[in-house]
């Protein structure tokens, strides 16, 4: 591979486009429609799932080894 690689992403952008991005975080969603704020149980399973998800993938990985 060619050291010559173009940015992409956020390290193509310019600061300002960078600064405009980032303050549209969590906009997209108006603050009622999320549900994970509504309902802090659920946001607790989801992470819950995630974590074993995750897990399991390490342990699946070091039983590759």
């Amino acid at each position: 591979m060619s050291d010559t690689r173009k940015p992409r992403g956020f390290a193509a952008m310019t600061p300002e486009r960078r600064a405009e991005v980032s303050r549209m975080g969590g906009k997209s969603v108006a603050p009622e429609a999320r549900a994970y704020a509504k309902d802090p149980e659920l946001a607790a399973r989801a992470g819950r799932v995630g974590g074993r998800a995750s897990g399991n993938r390490s342990r699946e990985t070091a039983d590759a080894k």
